[in-house]
């Protein structure tokens, strides 16, 4: 996510974190997330004259503040944020990593999800007369692999089940 307003920038980018999906039965298209870790790398310029004061990300029910200081503190290393599965809808996936004897390798692929969840920012830049509040906010990726546990973990020596 970019904000650029007057002569501040306020970037905050992800990665998309990869989550292994067991081989299910067809008839379940629902699947439930685990947690799910964010890493999040932060440029925060405040606009000439404004120093930054504190920075909050929310993502689901889960957020983060860092201080002024914080935020000058990560801007090398970034911020890791931690989605508890319980504040996760479960996804609806249809024909992706279905247990079925008719094997369609297609089923077995990594697939990305966009959107996933959402992730919104405030950059809070002050000085002793002036406040000013930047948002930002960016859709948040996943990539479901599908584990086979009749095969290698990737699927790559599927062999489809004897009756």
């Amino acid at each position: 996510m970019l904000c650029i307003a007057d002569d501040a920038i306020f970037s905050v980018n992800s990665n998309t974190p990869d989550i292994d999906v067991e081989l299910r039965s067809s008839d379940r298209s629902l699947i439930r997330l685990p947690k799910l870790n964010y890493a999040f790398h932060v440029d925060a310029r405040c606009p000439t004259g404004l120093s930054p004061q504190s920075m909050f990300i929310s993502i689901a029910d889960t957020r983060k503040r860092l201080s002024g200081t914080e935020l000058l503190a990560i801007a090398d290393t970034g911020v890791t944020i931690s989605i508890p599965a319980r504040q996760i809808a479960p996804l609806t996936v249809e024909s992706f990593c279905v247990r079925d004897d008719a094997v369609d390798r297609q089923q077995h692929e990594p697939i990305t999800v966009l959107g996933a969840l959402s992730a919104q920012a405030a950059l809070l830049c002050s000085d002793e007369r002036d406040e000013k509040m930047i948002y930002a906010s960016r859709s948040l990726d996943i990539t479901l692999n599908c584990i086979d546990e009749r095969a290698g973990k990737d699927g790559s020596e599927f062999t489809a089940a004897e009756n």
